[in-house]
């Protein structure tokens, strides 16, 4: 529902009020059709900016439901070379990062430099949905600070996570929910070949 600067979405089955930027562009299948064109129940893809304003809006699909699919997530306990040298690379900053191994698909999660130990972070769980266009990889991140009284490891430290689980279609998207107001980038790599 779009009121004036505002547009109401269901997301989990909770409604959210974001704030539209001025003249944001509402786009179908490529075309700018102006926010008057949108409608209650149209699947939109949403894009924010780091005051969690809409910046621009995509209607998905227009006609059909979306579908979700649930995904089995496991730990990596034993991760390749390539894998760890994936880490490493990203590990300096929050990331969220997806690598495709025929089929086989890896979520990396970091949470950057800590000064200290008992820093944690958890993927929880994932999920695809799939429209006529698009399989999003939605993915919950969770982060864990020490207590303020923990006793903890005075040493630099990455905290990180890595999950697989096998899907035999094509992801194009990630969205990354998380607990904290952390500033997560997104990658995406479908071209890697991991051994």
């Amino acid at each position: 529902m779009v009121n004036n600067n505002t547009i109401t979405v269901e997301i989990d089955n909770k409604l959210k009020k974001y704030n539209l930027l001025k003249n944001v562009p509402v786009y179908l299948e490529s075309e700018n059709i102006g926010k008057e064109c949108l409608q209650t129940g149209q699947l939109v893809k949403l894009t924010l900016n780091s005051k969690n304003s809409i910046t621009k809006i995509e209607i998905l699909n227009n006609k059909s439901e979306k579908e979700v699919i649930q995904i089995e997530l496991k730990k990596v306990t034993n991760p390749s070379q390539k894998i760890m040298s994936i880490v490493e690379s990203i590990k300096s900053k929050p990331t969220v990062k997806l690598i495709d191994e025929n089929g086989v698909y890896y979520i990396i999660a970091t949470r950057g430099m800590t000064r200290t130990g008992g820093y944690i972070v958890i993927i929880q769980k994932a999920q695809i949905i799939k429209t006529s266009k698009d399989a999003i990889l939605e993915v919950e991140v969770k982060y864990i600070d020490p207590s303020p009284d923990a006793i903890v490891t005075q040493a630099i430290t990455y905290p990180y996570d890595i999950k697989n689980f096998t899907y035999d279609g094509k992801i194009t998207q990630i969205s990354v929910k998380t607990d904290k107001n952390i500033n997560v980038s997104v990658d995406i790599d479908l071209a890697s070949d991991v051994k």
